[in-house]
């Protein structure tokens, strides 16, 4: 089951999409925003998963 998009997700652009951790670490790393609020949620996202990927063990 896929979730919707938030209101701010969906007027920032962003694409809900599946992809392996390290795609999604690397997309989060390279999104930039001047909106102060999308920049803090895409890097908590990104911390997040780097602390997942570190958690499981994987490369």
């Amino acid at each position: 089951m896929l979730k919707e998009l938030d209101a701010y997700e969906d007027e920032a652009g962003f694409v809900l999409k599946i992809v392996d951790i390290d795609e999604a670490i690397a997309t989060n790393a390279a999104y930039s925003s001047e909106d102060y609020f999308n920049e803090i949620m895409i890097k908590r996202d990104r911390r997040m998963l780097e602390m997942v990927k570190q958690e499981l063990g994987w490369k």
